[in-house]
């Protein structure tokens, strides 16, 4: 059996019955700060870990809340199904909270803080006679706090039967926090988790002879060792002024005492071998403290679910981690989600997470992500639950979860996503955003995602596009900005193949070809967009290097070090004379040929933009470094102005909220 969902309803950021379905196993939470991840660890623990419980109170409702005649009360529903591999024991333990009982069996906890019956119609009362206030609503809901109830029941929520204290003991639920002070947890407090760990494994191996045995010895070592200090101690000294004071008359004190192997237990600490010498943990760093911690507590949980236990053994543990990333670098965050995915200590394991690489090594099926839409509901997401299936068995969701690393996964924590074709675009755009006034990418939290070419259309269901009827999507403004990409081929050749060309190629003469104005990824992504509000897809005539060109044909940042004949490039900046030996040496015959007969009001920037393109041809990462420096120290200095080509700025204000087109 596993926990296959909880329905929140009432409680802080949670207002109308939210139902966010869980997955055996490891379940991820995402989403920005403040979108109810830590909550719904929270409210997991109202039903399974008692320890933890608090009282509510007034500031725990959600503030949406309408004023109403009746008490508002705070719901947690927990639904527990059946994996089809549950042991005997398993059912047994939730019998009574049965609420399916067919071969896929469901049962169900209900957490409720409510006002007692007996004290609805006071509220009510006095509801009625303030009932045009909403402010009064909430004086009135604080002022009976105090009678509210905090109650577990089971079963069918209407017969509002409570469950067995027992059967909810064999549920444990252990919190790591995100604030977390490990090294107190293991060694201070009357009962430390070292201390405790070194209780179970004490003689863990032995049998109970072999135990009372062992214990007998140490009895008998115990006992002689204190007698030999005894025997140093000069009590003499120590009580020479008994008498003196009077206290003798109530007996004369002695030394004595017993030493068990609790105590022996106390003095015990953990320590890390460093060359020819230790340290004590409390000097280790707090990365590797935390997993010290994690591997000691998952041991704890283990040992009570042992056999060993009999009826007092753990029947269903659970682990609950706030950002697990705290204090480790990458290559361990990696290595410890791993470990939570493959490990057998918890039946299930709830995380909350900022981090990149945990949601890159995680994949897709275990991501849950959060957020509140403009009326301040909450969305809930299943990023895997996006992609349909198609008959060649080639998802969109494999081709995602095999690219999605740390810098692609950004896109599941943005406010906005651009997706682009290269790594120009990746480089370059965070730069030219400077020169747009009010858009900041990283203030508006946007991420530039590279796709690696032309597959945007893969990523795209993530937001809403070929998306399955009634699944939710992410809600980000995303741009998509391909390029345009032209092509032409030859009437006279059969089979023959759409090869690139230039826009002003295109109809130059449709008696020997057939033209494409724009490539078939731009048609096609413009179909998977339509209608779908959060995504646009602008596009470039040909490519963002020839549109930039042509934009800024004058503009001498452009040529960078990386211009192949970066000499010829300089010199046909400045004349643009299609006759020039520079002009040959950029350009071949035919695309001279094609750009005279452009229109004169044009053909500068044309000649321009082909020339650039083609001295780019092997140093598109290059030169997109050297231009991104050049640009950002221009900016800095306000030096000359450059041009942003429109399908650029429309994307960069759409996914910065600046522009609705």
């Amino acid at each position: 059996m596993y926990i296959s969902k909880v329905v929140i309803e009432n409680y802080r950021c949670f207002g109308s019955k939210t139902e966010i379905k869980l997955k055996p196993g490891v379940n991820v939470f995402i989403g920005e700060n403040n979108s109810g991840k830590t909550t719904v660890l929270n409210v997991l623990g109202f039903l399974f870990d008692r320890r933890g419980r608090s009282q509510l109170g007034i500031d725990d409702f959600n503030k949406n809340l309408e004023p109403s005649t009746r008490a508002p009360k705070i719901t947690v529903t927990a639904t527990l199904s059946s994996t089809g591999k549950d042991t005997i024991e398993d059912k047994a333990l939730v019998a009574t909270w049965l609420t399916s009982i067919e071969e896929a069996w469901e049962a169900q906890l209900i957490y409720s803080y409510h006002l007692p019956e007996e004290d609805e119609e006071k509220f009510i009362a006095e509801i009625e006679k303030n009932k045009e206030s909403k402010d009064h609503f909430w004086e009135i809901l604080e002022n009976f706090q105090s009678k509210y109830l905090s109650r577990i029941y089971c079963g069918n929520e209407k017969d509002r039967r409570r469950p067995e204290p027992d059967s909810l003991d064999k549920f444990e639920m252990r919190f790591l926090k995100a604030i977390r002070d490990v090294e107190s947890e293991m060694f201070s407090g009357t009962q430390p988790l070292l201390r405790k760990m070194l209780q179970q494994v004490l003689d863990n191996s032995k049998t109970e002879e072999e135990k009372i045995k062992l214990t007998k010895s140490f009895q008998k070592d115990a006992t002689e060792l204190l007698d030999g200090i005894k025997k140093r101690l000069d009590t003499n000294i120590l009580f020479s002024l008994v008498d003196d004071v009077g206290a003798s008359e109530g007996g004369s004190p002695t030394v004595e005492g017993k030493l068990t192997e609790a105590d022996l237990l106390k003095a015990l600490n953990l320590a890390i071998p460093r060359h020819d010498t230790s340290i004590p943990l409390t000097q280790n760093g707090l990365g590797y403290n935390n997993l010290i911690y994690i591997a000691l507590l998952l041991r704890s949980m283990e040992h009570r679910a042992s056999e060993k236990r009999g009826r007092n053994a753990v029947a269903y543990s659970m682990l609950a981690v706030e950002e697990p990333e705290a204090h480790l670098h990458p290559a361990l965050q990696y290595k410890l989600l791993k470990y939570f995915t493959k490990q057998d200590q918890t039946r299930q394991i709830f995380m909350t997470t900022h981090s990149t690489h945990i949601t890159a090594g995680a994949g897709l099926d275990p991501i849950i992500s959060l957020s509140s839409n403009s009326l301040g509901e909450m969305v809930v997401v299943y990023p895997s639950e996006c992609f349909q299936e198609n008959s060649s068995g080639v998802t969109s969701k494999k081709y995602v979860e095999r690219y999605l690393d740390a810098t692609k996964s950004n896109m599941l924590f943005s406010k906005g996503v651009l997706f682009v074709e290269g790594i120009a675009e990746q480089l370059l755009i965070p730069t030219l955003t400077e020169y747009i006034p009010g858009c900041d990418l990283e203030k508006q939290h946007v991420s530039v995602i590279n796709v690696g070419g032309s597959t945007f259309k893969h990523f795209l269901p993530l937001f809403g596009a070929r998306t399955q009827t009634g699944v939710s999507s992410l809600q980000c403004r995303v741009g998509c900005i391909p390029d345009g990409d032209p092509k032409r081929r030859r009437k006279s050749q059969d089979k023959a193949r759409y090869k690139k060309c230039y826009p002003y190629q295109i109809d130059l003469d449709s008696s020997q070809y057939e033209y494409q104005v724009l490539s078939s990824v731009v048609t096609n992504l413009k179909k998977d967009a339509n209608s779908i509000a959060n995504i646009q897809v602008t596009h470039s005539v040909k490519t963002f290097e020839y549109d930039l060109a042509y934009e800024n044909e004058n503009s001498k940042l452009l040529v960078t070090d990386s211009c192949t004949n970066k000499a010829k490039m300089e010199e046909f900046r400045l004349n643009k004379n299609l006759k020039s030996d520079a002009a040959k040496k950029l350009l071949d015959e035919e695309t001279i040929e094609d750009l005279k007969a452009f229109g004169k009001d044009k053909q500068g920037k044309a000649a321009f933009a082909s020339a650039y393109l083609e001295s780019l041809e092997n140093s598109k990462g290059e030169h997109a470094l050297d231009l991104a420096n050049a640009l950002r120290n221009n900016a800095e200095k306000t030096g000359e102005d450059v041009a942003i080509p429109v399908y650029i700025s429309k994307a960069i204000k759409w996914v910065c909220g600046k522009g609705q087109e």
